[in-house]
């Protein structure tokens, strides 16, 4: 079986899409790792009337050595992003669906949408990330930008307008300074890291037009490990895009503070006892309000469906014990989608849910949650590209 990004967006979520397709334009053929390390993970932590969900053990953005950042100026936006394309061949970007014309949401629906562009000779949205939506299948695609008025409009953020959304995006940041209130908003080094992360000496980098700019992810790989091929010199537009002044990737924008990571909540639980809360919390659950963050426990399955596939092929994260006891919790997880599904369309009607029976299945699940762990550093077992 190929482990090539594209033909796997049925087991990653749109954050954990983008930042595997940051990953493997750098090269990193297992860039499963990074996004297992030491998971999986699930917590939940009140706030307000709603739940902070965290599938991480440890933030992936600040784990990386990156943050959310952002600006309301294009030009600025669009300098950033060029600069980290041209020195690492990726950028991250925070899109809105409702603006995505390959995206079944495309004018029908605002939510946060994580992309890649890569450069291929020219600049491409990655975007494998596929699922069934409310409006029909939603296949991973790759879309050509032919200009940067395209991309301007298509890399315009959803902005702070749902706080379940926005709660989800400081999890995965872990900091509640996300740059919601910017117009464009993109991933960068965050400085305070690339100030304890030492960069590796590398004279073609070094001579680059846009100067020596710390790479986080490659740092982080390199903790851990795992090979990289050499990275591309700065790739060449087509068509040509106008190129502003780079901002070094790293630098935040003007009038952006570094980030305060959110500190520990002692009312947050997780594993078993993240499970049995939400079993408790939807027993008694009756209206559609009360289904708003369905979408939170379908991205804990899809981490756990990508466990499952990556240890076919990476040995090192399971044995067969530990894959095993995955098997059996992902097949019990699988049900759980649908039950949610129904309850949330039973409770919009103004119908009696069956949350008797999807609390059963959470207290199940919490049974099944205390299993094998990837290991949180683990060194590469070879090329299973």
């Amino acid at each position: 079986m190929t482990t090539a990004l594209h033909t796997h967006g049925d087991k990653l979520t749109c954050f954990t899409a983008a930042l595997a397709s940051a990953l493997a334009a750098r090269g990193e053929t297992q860039w499963w790792r990074p996004l297992l390390a030491d998971g999986p993970f699930l917590a939940v932590t009140p706030a307000a009337a709603l739940l902070r969900f965290e599938h991480h053990a440890t933030p992936p953005l600040p784990a990386l050595g990156l943050r959310i950042t952002g600006d309301n100026d294009w030009d600025t936006a669009y300098s950033a992003i060029s600069a980290q394309i041209a020195e690492h061949g990726v950028a991250v970007i925070l899109a809105d669906t409702y603006r995505l014309p390959w995206q079944r949401g495309h004018r029908r629906l605002h939510a946060p949408h994580w992309l890649a562009i890569v450069d291929e000779g020219g600049w491409v949205a990655e975007d494998p990330l596929s699922m069934t939506t409310e409006y029909g299948p939603q296949p991973g695609t790759r879309v050509h930008i032919p200009d940067p008025d395209k991309l301007r409009t298509w890399a315009v953020s959803l902005g702070a307008t749902d706080r379940a959304l926005t709660l989800r995006e400081e999890a995965m940041a872990g900091t509640t300074d996300i740059a919601a209130h910017r117009t464009y908003r993109w991933l960068e080094a965050d400085p305070a890291r690339a100030q304890r992360t030492p960069q590796r000496a590398d004279p073609d980098r070094q001579q680059s037009r846009l100067g020596s700019h710390h790479d986080p992810l490659r740092a982080q790989l390199d903790q851990q490990r795992l090979p990289l091929d050499p990275l591309r010199s700065p790739p060449r537009l087509d068509p040509p895009l106008p190129q502003p002044s780079p901002r070094p990737f790293g630098l935040g924008s003007e009038g952006l503070k570094p980030t305060g990571h959110m500190s520990a909540d002692r009312d947050r639980l997780s594993g078993p006892d993240a499970l049995r809360a939400l079993a408790a919390r939807y027993r008694f659950a009756r209206t559609e309000a009360d289904f708003d963050q369905i979408d939170d426990l379908w991205q804990a399955l899809r981490q756990r469906e990508l466990l499952l596939w990556a240890a076919e092929h990476d040995p090192g994260l399971l044995d067969e014990a530990g894959r095993a006891h995955w098997e059996q919790a992902v097949a019990r997880w699988r049900t759980l989608p649908p039950l949610l599904l129904h309850a949330r369309m039973r409770a919009a009607s103004g119908k009696t849910a069956d949350t008797g029976r999807l609390a059963e299945t959470l207290s199940e699940l919490a049974e099944l949650e205390p299993g094998p762990r990837v290991p949180a550093t683990s060194s590469p077992t070879g090329d299973h590209s």
